[in-house]
């Protein structure tokens, strides 16, 4: 019977950490990192994106035993620095998701501004208080709950989180109001981190250049929206307009818009995004259900894997 599943996994950040700047940032090190690729590259069979995508669509794929396809979300500098060229050296193609606000208006986004926040100050509960002074200042504002009613709903472990950091990362994703959340954000990242917000976008993201770079030597560049947001939350005119946004990375890439994938920010979306999405002709949309694809996986739900899941040995 011919194989019918594939194993896609999840990359975020991959760089060198001892003796770097954030040691504490939660990346995956390079060296193992380099590690895992000599894994896969015993047990699996490496497959490229336009084979998943043929798969998904009803095309008469044949995969290869043990097929893995390696993918990596929100267009860090560190995929070109460090993976593009193992990948590279080793034949393989990667996919790889830049947000459209990283890769052409070089802003930062909230995750990765709380991700640097807590690998800068250590403890958490540092962030916690300058979260909660800003709900308690600015309760007359808007219709907050209590700092004990948060802690109550939202400090609880995440897949990959202690409930504390959890805790801060929800509050300045989504649960707080836009502008109270983007307040504290930025002041928590330019207290700790820097105030080159312009400088440091330019550091952690890739842009044009890397990513035409990657795309001409055979890497599949997908979409990862506009600004990198909670897309469930949106209404489905918000969803429309940041799946729209995304689209200028194609542009700016030369790309047609047809047979796109898309990779969902922090895996949420509704039937909203996916109806959007088929309307606007993607092939294929990563989700971060943790499985190994098939094909009784809907193609603008597939399921991947995390790198922590797997072997590095």
């Amino acid at each position: 019977m011919p194989n019918r599943s594939v194993t896609l996994v999840t990359y975020h950040y991959v760089r060198p950490l001892a003796g770097s700047q954030f040691p504490t940032l939660k990346a995956l090190d390079l060296r193992a990192f380099e590690a895992q690729l000599d894994y896969f590259a015993r047990h699996y069979q490496f497959v490229t994106m336009d084979t998943v995508i043929a798969l998904f669509n009803g095309e008469p794929v044949e995969l290869p035993p043990n097929p893995v396809l390696l993918t990596f979300d929100d267009g860090y500098a560190d995929h070109f620095r460090y993976v593009f060229p193992r990948l590279f050296d080793r034949g393989v193609s990667g996919a790889f998701y830049p947000a459209a606000v990283t890769a052409i208006d070089r802003q930062i986004l909230d995750a990765n501004r709380v991700h640097f926040v807590l690998a800068s100050i250590g403890d958490p509960d540092t962030l916690i208080e300058m979260i909660e002074a800003g709900i308690e200042s600015e309760r007359g504002a808007h219709q907050l709950w209590s700092t004990e009613q948060y802690r109550a709903e939202f400090m609880t472990a995440s897949r990959f989180d202690e409930p504390r950091v959890a805790y801060a990362k929800r509050m300045l994703q989504f649960v707080l109001p836009d502008r109270l959340r983007q307040s504290i954000a930025d002041a928590a990242f330019q207290r700790f981190v820097t105030r080159d917000e312009p400088g440091f976008a330019e550091e952690l993201y890739m842009g044009a250049a890397e990513l035409r770079t990657m795309r001409a030597n055979g890497m599949h560049i997908g979409l990862h929206s506009d600004r990198h947001v909670w897309l469930g939350k949106l209404s489905r005119e918000e969803q429309a307009a940041e799946i729209t946004g995304s689209f200028r990375v194609l542009e700016m890439l030369g790309s047609p818009r047809q047979n796109f994938s898309f990779c969902f920010p922090y895996g949420n979306y509704n039937r909203d995004t996916l109806s959007l999405l088929d309307g606007f002709g993607c092939a294929l949309a990563l989700t971060t259900r943790s499985a190994v694809a098939s094909l009784g996986d809907a193609r603008l739900e597939v399921p991947r894997l995390d790198t922590n899941q797997l072997p590095r040995a």
